[in-house]
């Protein structure tokens, strides 16, 4: 019904916590079942608002009604995302931390354009799905 189910790592806005999993699309649910043990995230395809890839990454971002209603928002990487500075104040290590930032950047632009066709599907899949 939909591409093959696939790893990906599911971030929530505003949390530095990366979450590896597969990613499916079954018969009424976007469901991301992660590799811990915690429970499987679905998001009911009737309470999905919003689904894109975001231009220049290799990243689905999902907006949802969750069960109180209220506007929900993840984003799933389909390669492994670089790992997010942790603020806690300045540093004279900034030239160090902003040559990584750049090339993770470069990284995650090549991932996107070698994954441009595949994250269309998702959201082509989804968005049929979610009709």
């Amino acid at each position: 019904m939909g591409p093959e189910p696939r790893v990906v790592w599911l971030i929530r806005p505003g949390s530095p916590e990366a979450a590896r999993g597969r990613l499916s699309v079954e018969r009424h649910a976007l469901t991301f079942t992660g590799d811990g043990e915690e429970e499987p995230l679905p998001i009911p395809l009737n309470r999905v608002r919003r689904v894109r890839r975001r231009r220049g990454a290799p990243i689905l971002e999902v907006e949802y009604t969750d069960a109180r209603a209220e506007l929900s928002r993840v984003f799933l990487f389909f390669v492994e995302p670089p790992p997010l500075p942790r603020t806690s104040g300045r540093s004279w290590i900034l030239p160090t931390r902003g040559m990584q930032r750049a090339a993770s950047a470069v990284g995650l632009r090549s991932a996107a354009r070698a994954l441009r066709s595949e994250i269309d599907e998702w959201v082509e899949a989804i968005r049929a799905a979610s009709g």
